[in-house]
């Protein structure tokens, strides 16, 4: 009987199951287990003002740190605006200052951010239509695959 040994998930190919990684290049143990808490266009409602201002919230959670996205569409200009809050619920009253955050389309374009004294960070990028953000946290990173970014459930776009 032979074993088929399971892949890794790519995060440029992740799935919508496996959207989310968490590295931890110095230690031997698992990695922590990450999720997806919320995501608005998981129940989304169809309506004048989703395809007027299309954007999607999520939130993921790995061990006791929680990333809050909103994602816009600034169609004026092909952009995309992520709004993101890093918070250690092991610590309420202390937010991630200074943690280094990237953006990427997946084509040429990327950002480099820092969160603010609230955990906070703010940038735009060219849409592609995906997104990856990478949150580099002492020695361990966060990475994030969003595919169809504002595809909105069931639309034919």
């Amino acid at each position: 009987m032979r074993l088929a040994q399971q892949k890794r998930p790519n995060v440029r190919t992740s799935s919508a199951d496996r959207p989310v990684r968490l590295k931890n290049r110095h230690s031997r143990r698992e990695p922590p287990q990450v999720e997806l808490l919320f995501d608005s266009f998981g129940a989304a409602a169809r309506g004048a003002r989703s395809s007027t201002h299309p954007q999607r919230h999520l939130l993921y959670r790995a061990d006791s740190l929680e990333l809050d996205l909103l994602i816009e569409n600034r169609r004026d200009a092909n952009r995309l605006r992520i709004t993101g809050q890093l918070l250690d619920a092991s610590l309420p009253a202390v937010f991630r200052r200074g943690v280094r955050v990237t953006l990427w389309n997946f084509r040429k374009s990327f950002v480099a951010l820092k969160t603010n004294e609230w955990g906070e960070f703010l940038g735009e990028i060219e849409d592609s239509g995906e997104l990856m953000v990478a949150l580099k946290i002492r020695m361990r990173e966060i990475v994030i695959s969003i595919r169809n970014v504002l595809d909105w459930p069931g639309s034919d776009s």
